[in-house]
């Protein structure tokens, strides 16, 4: 049977429009040129507007390409740096948040110092040592103090530089508050000049031996540690460890195997630093890229296309490499901030502000040495397990009496380590092939085997002995020289007090510090026991338990906002618990006075409000004087000897 034509027609005027297109070209191009052509010493290129181009002129678009590419990828390291840079300025706030008054000038001091000898030091050896030209598996050993440079080396310096002195800022916390200027100087420099070199040229150089970029990698796949989860926070949170270890503990923190809280007199700096460490860990994290221009495929641009096991071809695309590592980042922060708000809720039973923080910081952490290549739904879950490590090492600090002010150890050790080897499970071929890492082995998750975590925990362990032989020697030769640790007396007073020259605070606004004093009450206003900062108050049950105890009691009020554990800790047998703010000694937001225990009273204690008879005979935390409001707690010894213990808050004169 025929077909009508009227039926045939819509098939056939495609097929009619098609064959006159194909006929068009083909025309055409009989008459252009060879597209490679030479005519007297001219390449022939069809361009629109004009019939040819010479070679000189085709190697002068070529060259401006090129020219264009190293631009932006110098502005996207140069930003990236200064994010880095910012960091600095998120530690201060932190630590200066998370010690007590007095000594908030000497962490500042140490922050600020650390940018500019950690410059001099990289720039004369630690750059060279890591990224030089010339070099082995284990070290560089050219290019100090920049010479014979190119753009490249010129252009990744200050972003290595700024990276290099995070490690160094991290141990500044871990031994806070006891720590000489000496010694910090000379283990900042020690620290990014080589300690932090050596690493980085194993794990970041191409000639490195646990490099995943290296010709020959470790078992055929490397260490990946893309931003410096052991690089950075492993070494910085190692070397703080040893430190806190052998310059041993702020005196009063632990007494008799009880640990008493020293809590940081401002909870708004806390967060500001966090905040400013999240920001700048974006550039921290992309800026691990080095660069965010994708070359084309071609011979004259560099790129490359991988193949992976599933058949796919993949382009090596920094500029997708820098997008993901911007949502892990976000993801692994975030997964660990909520962790740890139910952590919080469950473990303290309350949302305590500063717990979270470092449960935030320490889900940056986790995800820094993959995120670039993790799934986002992976970074969310590294991230909330850091929450768990973190909180896991920070008990096992305190258990085992290693005084660290700022938890950095948990933060940064501890989820450094957690971080590194979550790559060995999380790690997809796909991303690694995006990112410029050899995609042979990946997660053993994914089932890339086990090749690439057996690599992560050999480049920890290295890692790790190498801190060890570097840092530890030194901090034991700084105490064995006595260098390493301020006297008792400056202690006490507050460092701020004996090396800067005062208070960080004028005394019109400090902030209110508590004082818990053992006293007689023959001289009610001589001190005999540690000045311990705070903010807080005393329930009847406690004040009862005090008055018949014959035991000794110090301890430390935690500032109001802040309830990780109890506000106030004892040596006896028996613990004071807060009330919430609103028991008998609670502080009135205007002018704090505290309430006097009337000592002839029979039944429950009355309470009075009374100044301190001689307040020019006590003195705050950074020595000077200033005006009190006493609480005095009588007790009656198991001997009959009587005596009180003093509550005090600080109320500057009007």
């Amino acid at each position: 049977m025929r077909m009508p034509w009227t039926w045939a027609a819509p098939l056939a005027s495609p097929l009619v429009v098609i064959v006159v297109i194909v006929m068009s070209v083909a025309a055409a191009a009989a008459t252009m040129p060879p597209a490679a052509a030479a005519v007297g010493g001219s390449l022939l290129v069809p361009r629109v507007g004009m019939e040819t181009i010479d070679a000189d002129a085709l190697v002068a678009i070529l060259q401006q390409l090129r020219n264009h590419e190293q631009a932006l990828d110098a502005s996207f390291l140069g930003l990236c740096g200064i994010l880095v840079f910012l960091m600095q300025t998120g530690f201060a706030m932190l630590t200066a948040g998370s010690v007590r008054s007095k000594n908030v000038q000497s962490l500042l001091f140490k922050n600020l110092i650390d940018c500019c000898t950690g410059a001099v030091a990289f720039y004369l050896f630690g750059f060279g040592l890591a990224y030089g030209a010339s070099g082995n598996g284990f070290l560089s050993y050219s290019q100090f103090a920049l010479s014979n440079v190119d753009v490249a080396t010129s252009r990744d310096f200050f972003f290595q530089w700024a990276v290099s002195a995070a490690a160094s800022t991290i141990v500044s916390g871990a031994i806070a508050e006891r720590a000489a200027v000496h010694a910090y100087l000379l283990y900042s420099l020690v620290i990014t000049g080589f300690l932090y070199p050596v690493v980085a040229h194993a794990v970041w150089d191409t000639k490195g031996w646990l490099s995943a970029h290296n010709v020959s990698p470790l078992l055929g796949s490397g260490m990946i540690d893309f931003a410096g989860s052991s690089i950075v926070h492993v070494v910085g949170g190692l070397s703080g460890l040893w430190g806190a270890l052998i310059v041993g503990p702020r005196t009063g923190r632990f007494v008799n195997g009880v640990a008493t809280p020293f809590p940081g007199h401002n909870v708004a700096l806390i967060v500001l630093g966090c905040l400013l460490l999240w920001t700048g860990w974006f550039g921290f994290n992309a800026g691990a890229m080095l660069r965010v221009s994708t070359p084309v495929p071609h011979e004259l641009f560099g790129g490359t296309v991988a193949v992976l096991s599933t058949g796919e071809s993949v382009l090596f695309s920094p500029t997708l490499a820098v997008k993901h590592t911007l949502v892990s980042t976000t993801l692994g922060a975030t997964g660990a901030a909520l962790s740890g708000l139910v952590l919080s809720k469950v473990m303290i039973k309350v949302f305590d502000v500063c717990f979270i923080v470092n449960c935030l910081l320490g889900g940056l952490v986790s995800i820094t040495a993959g995120a670039a290549t993790m799934e986002p739904y992976a970074a969310l879950l590294v991230g909330a397990f850091g929450a768990l490590v973190y909180t896991g090492t920070s008990r096992a600090m305190t258990y085992f009496e290693v005084d660290d002010p700022v938890d950095g150890t948990g933060v940064h050790l501890g989820c450094g380590l957690w971080g590194t080897l979550s790559v060995g499970f999380f790690s997809t071929e796909r991303l690694q092939a995006i990112a410029g890492f050899n995609h042979t082995h990946y997660g053993l998750a994914y089932g890339g085997g086990g090749r690439l975590l057996l690599c992560q925990v050999i480049g920890i362990a290295v890692i790790g002995a190498m801190v060890t032989v570097t840092i530890a020697p030194l901090f034991l030769l700084l105490r064995a020289f006595g260098i390493l640790r301020v006297t008792a007396d400056q202690e006490e007073a507050g460092i701020d007090e004996i090396c800067h020259g005062g208070a960080a605070y004028p005394e019109d606004v400090r902030p209110w510090d508590t004082i818990v004093r053992e006293n007689s009450l023959e001289s009610p206003t001589s001190p005999s026991t540690v000045v311990l900062p705070g903010q807080g108050s005393l329930d009847p049950d406690a004040i009862d338990s005090l008055m018949g105890s014959d035991k000794s009691h110090t301890g430390s009020f935690r500032p109001a906002g802040r309830a990780q554990g109890p506000r106030f800790a004892t040596t006896g047998s028996r613990s004071m618990q807060p009330t919430g703010g609103d028991g008998p000694l609670a502080s009135s937001a205007a002018r704090p006075l505290a309430a006097v225990v009337d000592a002839d009273a029979t039944e429950a204690p009355a309470l009075r409000l009374s100044r301190s008879a001689d307040p020019s005979r006590w003195r705050s935390e950074s020595g000077r004087q200033h005006g009190r409001a006493v609480a005095e707690l009588p007790r009656r010894s198991s001997e009959g000897a009587r005596s009180t213990v003093s509550v005090l808050a600080t109320v500057p004169d009007a």
